[in-house]
């Protein structure tokens, strides 16, 4: 974040204010069914839970994301704040593929930690207001208003339809020149692509994995 806007910018950049954000909510499937198995190993299983967060962690800031929140398995990050650029929503996407396929290679590996663990991604764009929230004490870097929840509600979504990711109809740069990465494409709706198909569905784009991928 401190790179984004250099060490010498004015620090009322951090304070928080109303923004165009692109939000992700990665939650981690599997956590309850190996809480149960791991009742006596319960803090090898948090070191599992760890790792896994931090793949979800590790991608949102290498494209250029923030770490919003930990809700559980859960993180939230989002794009947008302190800095916007036009291509937030590409980064999102590649973020959620990159994940996506790390979580893969994890399930094709036996004995890896993560090999029994899956991910659902919901990713949203509105506005919200974003920045240092807090006391004089304690405070996060985070974001809140509607476009946060709709994020987390299209994650819950991916448990009802078996898809890894879905995102939001709201991605103008996103319809208009697709998400491309080295693990896989995104394309606009009604447009076959490597490892994604998406089409409408309801108030959401449906992205789902290929058939190859375990959900």
């Amino acid at each position: 974040m401190l790179a984004a806007i250099g060490t010498d910018s004015d620090p009322t950049l951090l304070a928080p204010r109303e923004s165009n954000v692109t939000v992700m909510f990665c939650d981690l499937r599997g956590f309850s069914r190996q809480a149960e198995t791991s009742r006596n190993d319960l803090a090898g299983l948090l070191d599992r839970v760890s790792q896994a967060l931090g793949v979800m962690t590790r991608h949102i800031s290498e494209y250029g994301g923030v770490i919003g929140d930990f809700q559980g398995d859960a993180a939230m990050g989002f794009w947008g704040w302190p800095v916007a650029a036009d291509d937030d929503p590409l980064r999102a996407c590649r973020a959620a593929l990159a994940i996506r396929a790390e979580f893969a290679e994890a399930a094709r590996t036996p004995g890896h930690p993560l090999a029994d663990f899956r991910m659902g991604i919901g990713l949203a764009r509105g506005t919200a207001v974003a920045g240092r929230i807090g006391t004089g004490e304690h405070f996060v870097f985070t974001a809140f208003g509607p476009v946060v929840n709709l994020a987390s509600r299209l994650e819950g979504m991916t448990k009802q339809l078996h898809a890894p990711i879905i995102i939001d109809e709201r991605w103008p740069i996103f319809y208009a020149s697709g998400c491309r990465s080295k693990t896989g494409d995104c394309a606009p709706w009604r447009r076959f692509c490597l490892m994604e198909w998406i089409r409408p569905l309801s108030s959401a784009s449906f992205c789902r994995a290929n058939a190859n991928f375990p959900n």
